[in-house]
């Protein structure tokens, strides 16, 4: 999220199809290096740190962490993604979660996203991301254990390899930014 003139925006809702080394499933960097990573990638991107609300900044800081781990980046359809990753691979479940986009700060975001992206985009998207999605749910049924959600911080300093292949982690594919030729190409094979 972005903060700008007291708004919150969702950070790089296009990609250049860069994949970062913490989206790659053999990362060798630390989950500090990945965050590190993650946030200069998305220099835009409002640090909990500076959120007001104790437990908002509490929240945004394990969604972060999710991103990581999951390697996924800030896209809509990866933000799906992220979303549901959190619900069915951490030990957040569904309410606590849920409860979590109820925050204020949460809200912002998704109504900045849709004023500055437009509403049927954001519609779009959200469909566009139901493959992946499943497939989230697919591998998240197969890990061995759930990611903690809230005591992520403990794992500051391991590797994400490792991390990954505890916890039972299958990083799945991210989606092409749309807009982009290879993403434009995906939709029209899909519909041919």
């Amino acid at each position: 999220m972005q903060q700008q003139d007291g708004a919150h925006t969702l950070a790089s809702t296009t990609s250049t199809g860069r994949r970062h080394q913490y989206q790659h499933a053999n990362s060798t960097q630390t989950l500090r290096e990945g965050l590190d990573e993650y946030f200069s990638s998305n220099p835009e991107l409002l640090s909990p740190e500076d959120l007001d609300n104790p437990e908002a900044a509490t929240l945004f800081a394990c969604h972060d962490a999710v991103h990581v781990v999951f390697g996924t980046n800030t896209d809509i359809k990866q933000e799906a993604m992220t979303d549901m990753w959190a619900v069915w691979g951490t030990d957040v479940g569904w309410k606590k979660y849920f409860g979590y986009l109820n925050q204020p700060e949460p809200k912002a975001v998704l109504k900045d996203i849709a004023k500055d992206f437009g509403f049927w985009h954001l519609v779009r998207e959200s469909f566009g991301s139901i493959p992946y999605v499943w497939r989230v749910r697919k591998h998240a049924k197969r890990m061995d254990k759930r990611w903690p959600f809230f005591t992520w911080d403990q794992h500051m300093d391991r590797r994400l390899d490792e991390l990954r292949s505890e916890y039972g982690v299958q990083l799945v594919d991210p989606p092409p930014a749309s807009g982009t030729a290879q993403s434009d190409q995906n939709e029209l094979s899909t519909i041919a």
